[in-house]
């Protein structure tokens, strides 16, 4: 069965990017605090076709990688200029000190990221976690105004609205417990139960994809990344931020899994309505990380929505 794509009438026009980037500033950095310009650096792997009109900046899920996108990545390295970046925290981006490890700061890790790099024309895609990180990266450089910079979202399966904590999450959230269950419990053992509870369909819970998840839970300073970021995953003033989300000026697609049981198909729906410029595709018999349980109907869905805005 394939995906469903679903696109309802706008709901207004587009003013263009400054004239509404300017809207979303007024009376708000809702929560955000500036980004930093200085601090850790992200590991991050680019690859694709240089000078294809935009760059991808592709944030992973909570307890993820890079590696995340090891599916989709070649088919989107043929088409598009791709930065692969693991979060601070996770994967190769663990940093030691100092460091909060909560929305605002990620989102200010990324904007350094694309600093350094140098990019001017980017589409940020998040999955999960990411997808948050995405959009607290989006707002932050709108109240820099540098809104212009970003060309496109999407996100996948992503959590803006307040909701449950996912098990996994609440768990490393709590104290003692946290403890207890990194301590006292293999990682390949927590990555095959949290991945058996994602994906919709299990058999795709593969040895090689929880080794590509366990391989970072214990690495130093992972437990303590996992738990300030859990602890800290919940924005000062969500209703503040949810608020801004019909400011958003850019086009945006989102990619759901039918069948997700961490962020439920309820949330795409809302989403949609709440974004002005904005499509959807539900992958049908598909879980919570569609990149990965369902690579071939993701892929699609990303390379038809950004070939629309080259």
């Amino acid at each position: 069965m394939d995906a469903v794509r679903k696109k309802p009438p706008p709901r207004r026009g587009r003013g263009g990017g400054a004239s509404r980037a300017s809207r979303a500033q007024t009376g708000a950095t809702a929560g955000l605090r500036s980004p930093e310009f200085q601090g850790p650096r992200l590991h991050r792997e680019r690859v694709g076709r240089l000078g294809g009109g935009f760059t991808l900046v592709l944030l992973h899920g909570f307890g993820a990688s890079l590696q995340t996108w090891n599916e989709i990545r070649p088919g989107l390295a043929k088409r598009y200029d791709s930065v692969f970046v693991d979060l601070l925290g996770f994967g190769e981006s663990i940093a030691e000190g100092g460091v909060r490890y909560d929305l605002q700061e990620q989102a200010g890790a990324v904007i350094r990221c694309i600093r350094e790099i140098g990019l001017e024309r980017i589409v940020l895609v998040g999955h999960s976690y990411g997808g948050a990180v995405a959009l607290f990266t989006y707002l932050s450089l709108v109240d820099a105004g540098l809104a212009a910079k970003v060309r496109g979202l999407v996100f996948l399966d992503a959590p803006l609205y307040p909701q449950r904590l996912p098990f996994f999450v609440a768990v490393l959230a709590t104290p003692i417990l946290n403890s207890v269950v990194l301590r006292g419990t293999p990682a390949t053992l927590r990555a095959k139960v949290t991945l058996d509870r994602l994906f919709f369909d299990t058999s795709c819970v593969t040895d090689e994809r929880i080794h590509r998840y366990a391989r970072y839970f214990d690495a130093r300073g992972a437990h303590h990344s996992y738990r300030l970021a859990a602890k800290h995953i919940l924005p000062v003033d969500s209703e503040g931020v949810v608020g801004r989300i019909s400011t958003i000026d850019v086009p945006a697609l989102l990619v759901w899994g039918e069948n997700d049981a961490v962020v439920p198909i309820a949330n795409a729906y809302r989403l949609q309505r709440d974004l002005s410029d904005s499509e959807l595709v539900v992958i049908p018999r598909c879980g919570h990380v569609p990149h990965e349980e369902r690579p071939d109907e993701a892929l699609r869905a990303l390379t038809q929505f950004l070939e629309k805005q080259t």
